[in-house]
Formats: structure tokens, sequence, C-alpha cells
């Protein structure tokens, strides 16, 4: 999986951005990119979050993921996201991924922490999500509202 930029807001528009800590399931030990400062250097989860996109102008950045150089990566194998210090709501996830669908992923999920049950929950899925692009993912309503869905149970079907 290759994701040019990924933010995480606290609105429907994608416009108040959740601030945090980068954090990913792994990445390429043998790729090397390209930084937005123009530094050559691993493919790290922090360049998916330095706001540099593929435009006509510029490559943009990528943070390449472990399984994500030749083919696609098995569901759940790849993941990135973030770290914040205290209960965060997440309503929009903005995501660019990879345009050819090898280095993309199809399926989507935002999952939270639950720290009653000690474990991940998921809050919402998407499918048939796009590469090359800007893509909003608006979370339903009814997970993000004091995100009901994070201790008890998920969304109900994809959006």
């Amino acid at each position: 999986w290759q994701v040019y930029d990924v933010g995480f807001f606290g609105d429907d528009d994608c416009l108040q951005e959740v601030q945090g800590r980068p954090h990913s399931s792994g990445r390429c030990e043998t790729c090397v990119c390209n930084s937005s400062m123009g530094v050559w250097g691993d493919c790290g989860v922090d360049l998916a979050f330095d706001g540099s996109v593929p435009l006509s102008s510029a490559r943009g950045t990528a943070w390449i993921s472990q399984c994500g150089v030749v083919g696609q990566c098995l569901p759940g194998q790849a993941w990135l996201g973030i770290q914040v210090g205290s209960f965060a709501v997440v309503r929009c996830v903005k995501l660019w991924q990879h345009g050819f669908a090898e280095h993309a992923a199809d399926e989507v999920a935002l999952e939270g922490w639950g720290a009653e049950a000690a474990a991940w929950t998921t809050v919402a899925e998407w499918s048939s999500v796009p590469g090359g692009k800007w893509t909003h993912l608006v979370v339903p309503r009814l997970c993000s509202d004091a995100m009901e869905c994070l201790e008890h149970g998920t969304a109900q079907g994809l959006p």
C-alpha cells in the first residue's frame, strides 16, 4: 500500500485536523523516497503526513508499507494512523493513495482504541476507495457522535 497523504479531521468537511503522532504497520525496508525537503531517505510514515501530493509539477512524497512494493497487501496487513494524547472525535478521513490498483487499498477502515475493552474497534468501513486523487471518507454520524460505535459495536455495513 502506498499513501501520498492522509489526515484525520473532527468535522464532516475535513477542515479541522486532529493532531497526533504518526504510526504505521511498517515501511518498505528496501525503498528510497524523496522527502518534501528534497532529501532522499526511507519511506516512513511521516511522508504520509507531510502534505506533499503528486501534482502536475511535483511527484509528491509517499509512505510505502512493508507489503506494498510488489502486489497488494492482504487485508489488515498494512495500516497507518495517529496517536492522540486524549480522546478525539474523527468525522472525516482525507486520503490520497497511489493511483495503481496494485499499490492502493480498495477497502479502508477507521479504527479506534477502546480503553474499556483494551482493543481496537472498527468505527467505520469504506469500499471502492479510489486512488490517484483526494478522497474524503466521511464517518457515518451514528459512529461519530460521542463515538458511540467505539464502545458499543461497529457501524452497520459500508456507508
